[in-house]
């Protein structure tokens, strides 16, 4: 039942919050208490744990072992070592689980959020809750053999009582209040609602729509619901038989049982329907006329006249049998002044009109002519149009605006002399010649272009020539080229000139600003410039003068190291004599390393086990200790950076890197140390005898690589990372790290 499921629920909730911490704590102890690799947080000391633990000290072995919370009161987890168990000094909340596999013994309360379960091996037993009482023990039991609660006593619900299933009881059951059933109810016969007893039959209904009928005394049987209802194809005939057989006159009805629906079709013919009673005004003027036509002749406009109501619609003049009336759509218009049936009416081709008879002649108001036309005298208009040939003797003056859309030929006899087409100007008339003499074009001023200026032959200026003269964007000049144009540009952004392929002198160029090639720049002679010279590179293969001194180069790399000396001529050498060796350019890192962090690598997930730094007495070493827990190699870096110092000048060819190390065991299957270094570049550099490392003695491992690869610049800093491996079987140590670095002498 509902309310004793809660009893439970928070009896098991109290006891597996009471004494969940318990059981972690005893779990946690005991499970440390046989590593013999585990690490204290005092010694050695701890710097990282990734265990699942943490030791305490035992101190002497003669005092009680104890986790104090807090400077003031009492509040402590204790190991009691002549009891040998776990004391809380205070309250014990338990917010997860609390497992026991003895007995739990309270003197207290016990409350738990969470739930509590009683037989939890779920063992062939019953499962019982007891509760005292001074009149004797009662218990709430889930019986084995019948799988169902059991009550010791009577059980007395002030709440609501909520049941998933069956409700047992051989007493009465009484509810005071709302009862909400979820489920089935199952009744003897009898159910009583609002003071009525209803007694049911005993057996479902013979067929699908049997109801329940009374008596009047509360018995239910099952009978035939007699009620009678029209399907909607039924009401469909009826009302569709009742329309088709209508008697009406000019109109059809139709039923189309198919879709249910009922056509209604109206008689259009006019002859079916009477007209003696219809008055003329009842009627459109249309109809009128149409109307009439039919019984009566209409010989005259007159008499059409009459038929028509509304005489603003008739036009036209006697109607005789050479006439023919037209309805126009347009004007609503009846018009009876038609003599074809095209609708226009014919010429007689009479009379003395010549511009009707007589096609000597061209229409001044607009005409067209298929002869040619000979203008002795002057000939004036606003337009003159001539789509052939046209030819004129004399002088040509026009007032206005000369276009064609043909050519126009100056000088067509092609006699020894200029053709000469001549501008006016206030300022004085302007030619453009074509010389008889040197068979070109001439022109008697400046010539200006506002698009491009395309030349099949040679130009030739005698003056500036200026290109972009509105001084807007680039100024280009095109070379065409069958391997594609190139252009001289003045880039209007970086105020400089722009070649877009290589440029070849032949002579000196002289250069007052700077000079700029994205490309190569080959000078086959002296090249002289007061301004910078900027490029990727720049090559020069004899002697280069700088400030009025001339050096020669050396024509070698020169080695790594060496720098350049001068005899004092100019005569420039690769020269190593100069430079010594500084002192102190070697740099120890001793654990704890300088600028050191701790880190695992990436995503890798095997990085279980305590890093710990200590003295080794014996061998007076300072050194780290990695060790782990887990049967598998597990992992764990110590990175330290380091500055190069500002003379550094190599690294020692013979040992550039010296570490010490030590494992746990020989095999680097179960323990190693590996070394890495990074450039001041970032990039890693290669190293050899620095991987994994292995021997159960103090050894000093040679590493090399510096001396031949990697950038090392001066007051920049490198990387070292040392990576410490280990499995529960072994331990890796790590010591010092010797850095030799050579420097210059100071």
């Amino acid at each position: 039942m509902h309310i004793t499921s809660k009893i439970i629920k928070t009896a098991k909730k109290a006891l597996r919050k009471r004494f969940i911490y318990i059981a972690a704590i005893l779990f946690f102890t005991f499970g440390i208490s046989g590593i013999a690799q585990a690490v204290s947080s005092w010694n050695p000391t701890l710097i990282v744990n990734t265990e699942s633990f943490n030791v305490i000290d035992s101190g002497d072995g003669t005092t009680d072992i104890e986790l104090r919370f807090g400077t003031s009161g009492n509040n402590k987890l204790q190991w009691n070592l002549n009891a040998t168990r776990f004391q809380f000094t205070s309250n014990l909340l338990v917010g997860g689980n609390l497992s026991a596999t003895g007995a739990i013994a309270a003197s207290g309360a016990i409350s738990a959020d969470g739930n509590i379960t009683i037989n939890a091996d779920a063992g062939a037993a019953n499962a019982v809750l007891t509760f005292g009482n001074d009149a004797g023990n009662e218990t709430l039991q889930f019986n084995d053999t019948t799988n169902e609660f059991d009550l010791s006593d009577d059980i007395n619900v002030t709440g609501t009582l909520d049941a998933s299933s069956n409700i047992s009881g051989s007493g009465v059951l009484s509810v005071e209040g709302a009862s909400s059933l979820q489920g089935a109810v199952t009744l003897g016969s009898t159910l009583r609602i609002n003071g009525v007893t209803y007694t049911f039959p005993y057996s479902d209904g013979t067929a699908s729509g049997k109801v329940l009928k009374t008596d009047g005394a509360g018995n239910l049987v099952w009978a035939t619901d007699t009620d009678t209802q029209l399907t909607q194809e039924q009401v469909e005939d009826y009302a569709g038989a009742a329309a088709t057989g209508n008697t009406e006159t000019l109109i059809t009805v139709t039923y189309q049982d198919a879709d249910g629906t009922v056509d209604y079709v109206v008689d259009n013919d006019l002859a079916n329907y009477s007209w003696t009673n219809v008055d003329d005004s009842e009627i459109p003027d249309a109809i009128t006329v149409t109307g009439y036509m039919q019984d009566e002749d209409i010989n005259t406009f007159s008499e059409l006249d009459t038929w028509v109501t509304d005489a603003t619609l008739l036009k036209g003049g006697t109607l005789t049998d050479a006439k023919i009336c037209r309805y126009e759509s347009s004007t609503g218009e009846i018009d009876c002044d038609y003599t074809d049936q095209t609708g226009g009416s014919a010429l007689s081709s009479t009379g003395a009109l010549q511009t009707v008879f007589d096609s000597r002649y061209v229409n001044t108001s607009g005409d067209t002519m298929t002869g040619a036309l000979k203008v002795r005298g002057s000939l004036s208009g606003t337009t003159l149009r001539v789509d052939g040939n046209s030819e004129i003797w004399g002088a040509l003056a026009v007032s206005g605006a000369l276009t064609t859309d043909g050519n126009a030929t100056i000088n067509v006899d092609n006699t020894g002399a200029d053709a000469v087409l001549t501008f006016g100007n206030d300022a004085g008339a302007e030619t453009l010649t074509f010389s008889d003499s040197t068979n070109q074009f001439e022109m008697s001023d400046d010539l200006k272009t506002s698009g491009n200026f395309e030349s099949d032959g040679n130009g030739t200026f005698q003056g500036t020539l200026e290109i972009n003269d509105d001084n807007t964007g680039d100024a280009t000049l095109t070379f065409g080229n069958d391997a594609g144009d190139e252009t001289l540009k003045f880039n209007d952004t970086t105020n400089e000139f722009d070649l877009s392929d290589d440029i070849n002198v032949t002579g000196t160029v002289d250069v007052s600003s700077n000079l700029s090639a994205s490309g190569v720049l080959s000078v086959e002679s002296n090249i002289l410039s007061s301004g910078n010279i900027s490029g990727s590179t720049l090559t020069v293969d004899g002697n280069v003068t700088v400030r009025g001194r001339t050096y020669a180069f050396p024509t070698t790399a020169g080695a790594r190291g060496q720098v350049l000396t001068t005899d004092g001529s100019g005569n420039l050498t690769w020269s190593g004599s100069a430079l010594g060796l500084g002192s102190g350019g070697v740099v120890a890192l001793s654990p704890e390393y300088p600028n050191a962090v701790y880190t695992n690598s990436g995503t890798v997930t095997n990085k279980i086990g305590q890093l710990s730094y200590d003295f080794d007495a014996t061998n007076k070493e300072n050194y780290y200790r990695w060790t782990s827990t887990n049967s598998s190699l597990q992992e764990y870096w110590i990175v330290a950076r380091v500055r190069i110092p500002d003379n550094f000048k190599q690294w020692d060819s013979a040992r550039p890197i010296q570490f010490r190390y030590r494992t746990g065991d020989s095999s680097s299957a179960n323990n190693f140390l590996t070394m890495r270094l990074y450039g001041t570049d970032g990039n890693q550099v290669a190293l050899t005898g620095g991987g994994d490392l292995a021997n159960t003695s103090w050894t000093t491992a040679t590493v090399t690589g510096p001396a031949s690869a990697g950038v090392y610049a001066p007051g920049s800093y490198i990387t070292v990372a040392v990576k410490l491996v280990s499995n529960s079987t072994g331990s890796a140590d790590a010591g010092f790290i010797n850095l030799n670095f050579e420097t210059t002498a100071p």
